[in-house]
C-alpha cells in the first residue's frame, strides 16, 4: 500500500522521508507516532490525515486508538473529527450518535480534503454494509462518490482519485446487490478492472474491489468466477491484516459452495494467521466460518457445538458476513439430521434477512420444496413446484426444478412422468452446482429410477451421490447415502426376487468375475482398471449384499451355489 500522493504533500520536508520509509515496510505503529509528533510540533491536525485514511481503509486495530490523548490535544479541524467519528464507528457503529458524527465528518471534510472525505465516506458505507443498514451504506457512497467528483474539479492527482473510486466501488456493489438495483455498478467495475488485470498491472486498491466483485458472483451461483477473483484480489490486501481474514474467509465459503474441500479449509486456516485474531470482528469471522467444515462434512455434533459458540460471538460483533457462513451451516445440520421442521424454520427465519441470500432463487426454492415435500405438506408442496416454472426464469435448465417435479409426480401417482422427469433432472446436473445439491438430485434420480425405471440404472445415480460424497470428504453424509442405499437394496432384492438386481452394471460384471475365482489384480487387467479400484467395487458390493467376504459371494453366487 502506497501513501497516496495527496497525504505526502501535507509532511514536512524533513519528516517526509522517515514516514514514507516506515510506511513502505508497513510500520503503522511508527508512522502514526511520526504523524501525531509532527501534527503536535507543528500545530497543524492535517499531518495527521495519512493515518486517518490508513485506520479507514484498514479497518481493524487502527493506529488512532493508541492515540487519543494526543488526538485530543491536537485543535478540533474537520481532520480530527473524521478521526474521532471513525473510532466512534468502530466502538458503536449502531449508536445513532456515531452515525450523525460520521455524517457531520464527512460534510465538515467537504472542500476542504475531498479526499479524505470520500475515504471516511467508504469506510462508513463499508462497516454499515457488514450490518445490512443499506440505506445508511447508500447515503455514504454517495457522498464519497460526490466527493470524488469535487477532488478531481479541484485538480486532486489522477492515481489517488482512481485508487479511492476502486475503494468505494466494494461498498457500491453490495448495496447495488442487497437492494436488487441492476448490475449497471458491477459491470463498471468489471470493466475497470479488466485492462489491470489483463496486464497484470493489478495493485493493492484493486484488491477489495475483486474480492466484492467475486462476492456477488458467487452469491450468483457462478462459483468458479467468484473463487478466481477473490483469491486473485487476496495477495493484493495487507499481510496479516483483518482485510486479508475476511476475504480468506470469503474463499473459504465459496469454495465450500463450489466443492473444493480442500481449498476451502486452506483458506479457513489463514483466517487465522493475523495479528489481528484478538479483534471482535476477526474472532467472528473464525468462528463463523469452523462451523462449516464439520457441518457439511456431516460431523452434526461438533458443528453445532461451533454454530453456539459463533452465535455467542456474533452477538458482540454482528456480521453479515458470518451470519451468511452460520445459516450454511445451521441448514446442513438440520438437513444431516432428517429435521425437516427445523428446516422450514430455518428458511421461514431466513426468507428476509436484510441482505440478498448466497442461494439463487432455484436453490432456495428447491430447500423449501424438500422441506414441504418431506413434512407431508403436499398442498402447499405442490403449489410451489407447479408455479416454479412460470415465476422463476430458466426453471427448465435446473436439476432442482426436475428433481421436484418428479417427486411431486410420484406423490400424485404418475409413474411415468416421474421418471421422465427424473431422467431430465439427471442430465440437466451441473458442475457448477453446489456439490451437495447435486448429491441430493443424484439421490431423487435414483430413488425414482430405482422403482419406475431400470434397477440397475438408478442404483448408478445412488454410486454417483455416494462417490462424489466421499471424494469430498463428507463422511457423515456418505454415511447416511450408504444407509439409503442398502435400504433400497433390500426393497428392491424382495420385489425382484433377485438380489444381484440391486448392483450396478459394473458392480455385477465385477461380482460375476469374483465368483469365477479371479483375483482382484487379475479382474484389475481383464477390466482396464485399477486394483484399486477393483478392492473398491468389491467391498460396495459386498456391503450392498450384506456378505461378510469375498468367500461367501462365491459360496452364494458362484456356479453351482443356490443363490
Amino acid at each position: 500500500m502506497a501513501l497516496d500522493d495527496a497525504w505526502a504533500d501535507v509532511l514536512p520536508d524533513d519528516a517526509s522521508d522517515r514516514v514514507r520509509s516506515a510506511w513502505a515496510r508497513s510500520e503503522w505503529d511508527v508512522v502514526a507516532d511520526e504523524l501525531f509528533a509532527l501534527a503536535a510540533d507543528h500545530g497543524d491536525p492535517r499531518l495527521i490525515a495519512p493515518i486517518v485514511a490508513l485506520d479507514t481503509q484498514l479497518i481493524a486495530l487502527p493506529q488512532l486508538a493508541a492515540h487519543t490523548d494526543e488526538l485530543a490535544a491536537l485543535p478540533r479541524t474537520a481532520v480530527t473529527e473524521a478521526a474521532r467519528a471513525f473510532l466512534l464507528a468502530l466502538h458503536d457503529p449502531d449508536d445513532e450518535r456515531t452515525m450523525s458524527a460520521l455524517r457531520s465528518a464527512v460534510s465538515g471534510l467537504r472542500g476542504d480534503d475531498d479526499l479524505l472525505a470520500a475515504t471516511l465516506a467508504t469506510c462508513a458505507a463499508t462497516i454499515f454494509i457488514d450490518r445490512a443498514r443499506w440505506a445508511e451504506s447508500t447515503w455514504f457512497v454517495e457522498a464519497a462518490d460526490a466527493a470524488l467528483h469535487r477532488a478531481r474539479a479541484a485538480g486532486a492527482p489522477e492515481s489517488a482519485i482512481e485508487a479511492l473510486w476502486f475503494r468505494m466501488m466494494v461498498p457500491a456493489v453490495m448495496v447495488e446487490w442487497n437492494t436488487f438495483d441492476g448490475t449497471a455498478r458491477l459491470d463498471a467495475l468489471a470493466e475497470a478492472l479488466a485492462v489491470p488485470r489483463a496486464r497484470n498491472l493489478l495493485r493493492s486498491h484493486h484488491g477489495p474491489a475483486l474480492i466484492a466483485m467475486g462476492q456477488v458472483l458467487a452469491a450468483r451461483g457462478e462459483f468458479g468466477a467468484g473463487a478466481v477473483s477473490i483469491a486473485r484480489g487476496i495477495p493484493l490486501l495487507p499481510p496479516r491484516s483483518h482485510l486479508r481474514a475476511s476475504a480468506n474467509a470469503r474463499l473459504a465459503h465459496v469454495k465450500y459452495r463450489q466443492g473444493d474441500w480442500q481449498g476451502a479449509r486452506n483458506a479457513a486456516e489463514l483466517v487465522r494467521d493475523v495479528d489481528v485474531v484478538g479483534a471482535a470482528w476477526t474472532r467472528g469471522l473464525l468462528a463463523s466460518v469452523d462451523t462449516l467444515h464439520p457441518a457439511t462434512g456431516g460431523d452434526l455434533r461438533t458443528a453445532s457445538e461451533r454454530v453456539r459458540a459463533a452465535q455467542a460471538v456474533l452477538v458482540e460483533q454482528p456480521s453479515v458476513q458470518g451470519s451468511t457462513m452460520l445459516f450454511h451451516a445451521q441448514l446442513a445440520i438440520v438437513i444431516g439430521r432428517n429435521d425437516w421442521s427445523g428446516m422450514l424454520r430455518l428458511l421461514d427465519d431466513a426468507e428476509e434477512p436484510g441482505y440478498r441470500r448466497i442461494y439463487t432463487d432455484h436453490e432456495w426454492r428447491a430447500l423449501r420444496g424438500m422441506a414441504l415435500r418431506n413434512l407431508g405438506r403436499h398442498d402447499r408442496y405442490r403449489r410451489l413446484v407447479r408455479s416454479w416454472r412460470d415465476e422463476q426464469p430458466g426453471a427448465e435448465d435446473t436439476a432442482y426444478f426436475w428433481a421436484h417435479t418428479a417427486l411431486l409426480a410420484q406423490i400424485d401417482g404418475e409413474s411415468d412422468a416421474a421418471l421422465v422427469a427424473a431422467r431430465r433432472a439427471r442430465t440437466t446436473i451441473s458442475d457448477g452446482d453446489d456439490p451437495l445439491g447435486r448429491t441430493w438430485v443424484r439421490l431423487v434420480v435414483g430413488t425414482i429410477v430405482s422403482l419406475y425405471g431400470d434397477p440397475t440404472e438408478g442404483m448408478e445415480s445412488y454410486e454417483a451421490a455416494r462417490g462424489e460424497l466421499s471424494a469430498m470428504g463428507a463422511r457423515g453424509f456418505e454415511g447416511l447415502c450408504t444407509r439409503i442405499i442398502e435400504s433400497t437394496a433390500a426393497q428392491l432384492s424382495r420385489v425382484s426376487g433377485d438380489a444381484l438386481a440391486t448392483l450396478t452394471a459394473q458392480q455385477r460384471r465385477v461380482a460375476e468375475l469374483v465368483t469365477e475365482g479371479f483375483t482382484s489384480a487379475e479382474i484389475a487387467e481383464i477390466l482396464y482398471l485399477s486394483k484399486k479400484t477393483i478392492d473398491f467395487h468389491v467391498a460396495n458390493i459386498l456391503s450392498r449384499l450384506g456378505l461378510p467376504s469375498r468367500r461367501e459371494l462365491v459360496r452364494r453366487f458362484g456356479r453351482g451355489s443356490a443363490g
